[in-house]
């Protein structure tokens, strides 16, 4: 569970030292997951870890940083489903209420996000906070935390002001009867193509260099058990075929022998 008090009092403390402290390794500070209204959060020991919900890959993806991969199959059977991803990662150490987010193209039909403050809490996201956690079913499509003035010492007072950032991404999509959705969550620290959420730290005093990540996703819906999109042939079906076709073609053979 978050402790956010007591991360201040440390962050500040370490910003006010006549040493200036100088960023460390991006971190994941927690994430969740909402499958049709059935929310898991990693870092809420009461609630379910997302990386262990059925179908879900998290071989590709650092629990310790929130970089990598995740690829979640969904397959429930037929009906209207969504499945919404949300992300609080602290891009320093120092201090982690510096931030802003952008939101970069334009999301496929079907893809919602929002870009929350984290604490206090703009926007409809609050991950746990010592008393409450709200995942909400849909996302807004609104980013809450623009780039605004900096917040270095967590005492801007001229709105808007740099702030905790979450960032969020759904996806909408109906599934018809032997279909699956198989849904793909990529954050890095490089570009991606299309659609994607962004978060940044400025460069302040502790922090020499900008540091950005970058999320994105997609789903795709697949024919159930296979390893891409459309109907997947039956087992043995093109070995059949291709010995019928070589049959056909002996027997025309035979044919012109006889013929000849």
């Amino acid at each position: 569970m978050k402790l956010r008090t007591a991360f201040y009092t440390l962050f500040i403390g370490a910003i006010l030292s006549p040493v200036a402290a100088y960023a460390g390794t991006i971190g994941l500070q927690d994430f969740a997951v909402n499958v049709n209204g059935t929310k898991s959060d990693y870092n809420n020991l009461a609630d379910a870890d997302p990386t262990a919900l059925t179908g879900m890959n998290a071989g590709g993806f650092n629990t310790s940083t929130g970089l990598g991969s995740l690829v979640f199959t969904f397959n429930p059977g037929p009906g209207s489903y969504f499945v919404n991803f949300y992300f609080d990662h602290e891009l320093t150490d120092v201090p982690f209420f510096n931030e802003f987010g952008t939101s970069v193209g334009a999301p496929a039909a079907g893809t919602s996000w929002e870009i929350a403050q984290v604490n206090p809490s703009v926007g409809g996201i609050q991950f746990w906070s010592g008393s409450s956690e709200i995942f909400p079913n849909s996302l807004d499509n609104t980013n809450h935390a623009p780039v605004g003035n900096t917040n270095y010492l967590n005492n801007c007072s001229t709105s808007p002001c740099n702030a905790d950032v979450a960032l969020a991404l759904g996806f909408n999509f109906v599934l018809a009867a032997g279909q699956q959705a198989v849904i793909t969550i990529n954050s890095s620290t490089s570009i991606p193509a299309g659609f994607y959420l962004e978060q940044s730290h400025p460069i302040d005093p502790a922090n020499p260099t900008q540091t950005n990540l970058f999320l994105n996703g997609s789903v795709s819906i697949q024919a159930a058990g296979g390893g891409g999109s459309g109907a997947v042939p039956e087992p043995g079906y093109w070995p059949v075929l291709g010995i019928a076709f070589a049959a056909i073609a002996g027997i025309k053979l035979r044919r012109k022998a006889l013929v000849g």
